[in-house]
């Protein structure tokens, strides 16, 4: 690791949550905004509050590293690899990862393993508790079939979009961006080639399950998918109502139920196709913006449910930019984001940095008494004394 790319202290924002919770912020990694010592912009997370992410040590080059909550101030590399975008990383500490992009990989405490090899691109996206790493790989032709691999296992074939396969194309009509769940079934956005519908999808072992599609009420979807080990997913969607794609509500589809609007456009200038994610519990993290500022909220409440916004101060600098995606939300309600930092108070920013959040304990009602009472008892003993 880089002298001088890294530094950790702890801030604490007071920003209240929905639940009544503050955050503490801790500062994972910093660097600057230039190719060297630049951080990767999609760091992981898993339950034991270990955070995975990537400094570049040159313009194409970087370092993979894990980062414990227990231990701040000694991150270990895992790896390294060239374009590195995802580092998605489980709860044993494996991180999945591409490299060059024709490789994907993964790192743990063992060494590295190459799980994937095509010349045409490999884009890595996921990892679950079992070691399964999903991948979106590229064909000759600009086709793509999305991959599932364990170390020391073969590679299967979840679906692709060649002439064959199961859709005509993902999205926008650029590459696929799966994610997987414990139980190795995979979510992604895409048009179903038997129906022609743009839709959220999850391939499980015993065939395709429709989450939504453009039948109605939504007529587009974000590209952006989560998914939880309980089979529920977290997208967006755009009405039939709406005069743009921009406008768009966050839906949680509950696994047996169907899904619903958690989150309504109506509430917020703009919801981030970009920042949402889930967990087991169903809780949810996401960007967006609403009374003219940026921000991330935990609930769809945009007075109460704000954690962060632009414009706020983290680590002695105003913040210009924010993200959070799938992968960086844990089953304890603990996140990680990445943040861009202005250091001279100019408008631009001078670096970015990755920041791990936890909900700060507040004391309930009958201990702010007690420690109420204990204060005056305190007082009353001092003025006592002055008397004597």
């Amino acid at each position: 690791m880089s002298a001088g790319l890294v530094f950790f202290t702890l801030i604490s924002l007071t920003v209240r949550s929905a639940s009544g919770d503050m955050y503490d912020f801790t500062l994972v990694a910093s660097g600057s905004t230039s190719n060297f010592g630049n951080l990767g912009i999609y760091p992981g997370l898993n339950n034991n509050d270990q955070v995975s992410y990537v400094t570049r040590s040159s313009s194409t080059n970087g370092n993979i590293h894990r980062w414990d909550a227990a231990a701040p101030a000694t991150p270990i590399t895992l790896g390294s690899g060239s374009f590195i975008s995802h580092v998605p990383i489980n709860d044993s500490g494996a991180i999945a990862y591409n490299s060059a992009g024709s490789r994907g990989y993964i790192a743990d405490d063992s060494g590295v393993t190459e799980l994937f090899n095509n010349s045409f691109g490999t884009n890595v996206y996921g990892v679950n508790n079992s070691g399964d790493v999903v991948a979106a790989l590229k064909a000759s032709n600009g086709d793509y079939e999305v991959r599932v691999r364990r170390d020391g296992g073969s590679s299967r074939r979840v679906f692709s979009d060649a002439s064959s396969g199961e859709y005509s194309d993902y999205g926008s009509g650029g590459a696929p961006s799966p994610e997987i769940n414990g139980s190795g079934d995979v979510a992604v956005r895409g048009r179903l080639r038997s129906t022609s519908l743009d839709g959220i999808y999850v391939h499980t072992s015993t065939g395709i399950v429709t989450i939504d599609d453009a039948s109605g009420p939504l007529r587009q979807f974000g590209n952006i998918v989560d998914i939880n080990d309980a089979g529920d997913v977290a997208y967006y969607g755009t009405p039939d109502s709406a005069v743009s794609s921009a406008v768009r509500d966050f839906y949680i589809y509950e696994s047996g139920v169907g899904s619903s609007a958690v989150v309504s456009n109506a509430d917020f200038d703009y919801l981030s196709e970009a920042g949402l994610v889930i967990n087991n519990n169903r809780d949810f993290v996401f960007g967006g913006s609403a009374g003219g500022v940026a921000g991330l909220f935990d609930g769809s409440n945009p007075l109460t449910d704000r954690v962060i916004s632009i414009g706020d101060t983290l680590d002695g600098s105003s913040i210009t930019s924010l993200l959070i995606r799938r992968g960086m939300l844990n089953d304890s309600g603990n996140f990680v984001f990445s943040a861009w930092l202005d250091d001279d108070n100019n408008g631009t920013a001078d670096r970015n940095a990755i920041f791990f959040a936890t909900a700060a304990a507040v004391p309930e009602p009958s201990s702010l008494a007690l420690s109420a009472m204990g204060v005056l008892a305190v007082l009353a003993q001092r003025r006592r004394r002055k008397k004597a």
